[in-house]
């Protein structure tokens, strides 16, 4: 799904953490509600099947924490200092807000704008930055919070949403207004071809989407460059990224 790229790709492309949490799965045949259903779990899995260990969180004070048990509770702004006695006076942070840079606590700060300087889950991420990842699924329409529909059917415990072929810019997070791909590059878009996304309908009524990246090899300037494998990528100077899998668990929030 287009729109929910646009969510994952935020996430500063820091994928540690665990979790013990297996996939959802439906044990029993629940019935669709239309409605609007948001976004309350995001995991991620690096392989392209969603196999492995389930990775819910990042850490954003330490990159090479795997779990909140081992990721620093804190920043000092010094650059240097990891600890908060060893952090010269008034340098040690424990979060930032990202919808009012004059609010420098939690309590003060508006909209759930506040990211944490530590440990932080997807979904946390992605509210404290502002996202809105609800969507609405009526009559067979699929409508994520920017407007853009898509389509979706259903079969038993099955749902196959349907995104129409479109132009993007990731960059302001917004749609291009191009028919066609050669008019989306001549606006500095990213050309997307129509896509389908397998997601399910669980027994308690949530709904998980599941969506693959490919593996990629891209540029210094976060272009993609044309590599079969990491041997090929770093021949061509790149950056090699595996094939990864996200599975996004949405909430029924309003019936229609």
């Amino acid at each position: 799904m287009k729109k929910l790229i646009l969510s994952i790709s935020i996430l500063g492309l820091i994928l540690v953490g665990c979790s013990d949490d297996d996939n959802p799965t439906a044990s029993s045949t629940p019935t669709l509600t239309e409605g609007t259903y948001n976004m309350t779990s995001v995991i991620m899995y690096e392989t392209a099947d969603c196999s492995g260990t389930p990775i819910k969180g990042m850490c954003t004070t330490d990159e090479d924490a795997s779990n909140e048990a081992t990721c620093p509770s804190g920043y000092c702004m010094d650059g240097e200092s990891t600890t908060e006695a060893a952090c010269p006076d008034d340098m040690w942070f424990t979060g930032m807000c990202t919808t009012d840079e004059d609010a420098s606590t939690e309590a003060t700060c508006p909209s759930d704008g506040w990211i944490v300087f530590g440990w932080i889950t997807f979904v946390e991420f992605i509210a404290a930055s502002g996202q809105d990842e609800s969507i609405i699924l009526s009559g067979g329409v699929i409508t994520y919070s920017d407007g853009i529909p898509g389509t979706y059917t259903i079969d038993g415990t099955t749902i196959s949403i349907t995104d129409p072929a479109g132009c993007w810019d990731y960059e302001d997070e917004v749609v291009v207004d191009a028919a066609t791909e050669s008019a989306c590059d001549a606006e500095g878009g990213e050309w997307e071809e129509s896509s389908t996304t397998p997601a399910t309908l669980n027994a308690d009524g949530t709904i998980s989407a599941e969506q693959t990246d490919p593996a990629e090899c891209y540029d210094d300037y976060d272009e993609e460059v044309e590599a079969a494998d990491k041997a090929a990528c770093d021949e061509a100077n790149g950056s090699w990224e595996d094939a990864y899998c996200t599975i996004m668990v949405f909430t029924l929030s309003t019936g229609q």
